[in-house]
């Protein structure tokens, strides 16, 4: 279990070099004064950073004060959450999500090893070959084989 480091982002200057800059991932909860949904899912996000086993930061930004950053990080709807991690925004989670939801995002995105990582691109690596092999399969049996049938005929 981690302690909680919480950082403010007051605009882009902060983010650059609170976030963007920290040797630690951080998590991004993006929030306005008028939006319920926000403080549900950053309580969610507290939660998941708590119990989270690696050191993680987060970053609380208004939307309202810092538009700006929500701009650069392309955040289109409230309530949003996004990663930082080696100085990039690695992801998003935008909507209500689940506090389960949460942290399946904050464990594919921040991996506790580099094994793990490798691991993670090599399965992503292998499911675009199965799409691609789907797709080229689907190609075959929906354009190709009626074609050929129309040519025998």
């Amino acid at each position: 279990m981690s302690e909680i480091k919480e950082i403010e982002v007051k605009d882009e200057k902060d983010f650059e070099q609170k976030v963007l800059k920290s040797e630690d991932p951080v998590v991004i909860a993006f929030d306005a004064p008028w939006c319920q949904s926000c403080k549900i899912t950053n309580s969610k996000v507290k939660e998941v950073v708590k119990e989270h086993e690696k050191d993680i930061k987060i970053a609380k930004v208004d939307t309202y004060e810092a538009p700006e950053v929500a701009q650069k990080t392309d955040v289109l709807c409230l309530p949003a959450v996004a990663i930082v991690n080696d100085g990039k925004v690695q992801s998003k989670l935008e909507g209500l999500p689940r506090t389960e939801d949460i942290k399946e995002f904050v464990d594919r995105n921040i991996n506790t090893d580099e094994n793990e990582k490798e691991k993670n691109e090599k399965d992503e690596n292998e499911e675009r070959k199965k799409e691609k092999d789907e797709t080229e399969e689907n190609i075959l049996q929906t354009v190709l084989l009626p074609l050929q049938e129309m040519n025998t005929l």
